[in-house]
């Protein structure tokens, strides 16, 4: 049975004025895109590259195409357009007492679900920096990059 979506998104957003804006709270970097804490605590992950734009474009398929019951499990996706993703910014696994390994297992599903629907990278799934806390529960937050170019035009 195929659910319609609605846009997480109800407002538009002026994602030029947002970049200008927050230029300077550079958190984090990767090969395809700059990640930068935005008021509210969100996060702006913008695409430097076609690599990012590529990794934009599959984490929002991914989190709007996934099954509700894996949804919970993911950082959630707020705002896109293509250049630009906005997320909630997350807690990094990495500054809590959360151990990795126990994440994983209790994730084993969710993770199998992802690398077998959407081909992702198993490095970047359990890898520790992808991971943070979002409303007191694990989430992955960095699911953009596949063993395929994109999901999109799958």
């Amino acid at each position: 049975m195929t659910q319609n979506r609605q846009p997480i998104a109800t407002h538009r957003i002026d994602f030029a004025a947002l970049q200008a804006a927050v230029i300077e709270n550079l958190i984090d970097e990767g090969t395809g895109r700059s990640v930068f804490a935005i008021p509210g605590g969100y996060v702006l992950k913008i695409a430097r590259n076609k690599k990012g734009l590529i990794e934009n474009g599959n984490e929002n398929f991914v989190f709007q195409t996934i099954p509700d019951k894996y949804r919970e499990s993911l950082c959630p996706v707020i705002g896109y357009q293509a250049k630009h993703l906005i997320m909630p910014r997350a807690l990094p696994l990495i500054v809590t007492t959360i151990n990795l390994d126990e994440v994983l297992a209790l994730n084993k599903p969710f993770l199998n679900y992802l690398q077998e629907r959407y081909d992702l990278n198993e490095l970047d799934l359990f890898y520790p920096d992808n991971w943070g806390i979002y409303h007191g529960k694990p989430v992955l937050f960095d699911y953009g990059t596949t063993y395929i170019k994109s999901l999109i035009n799958r």
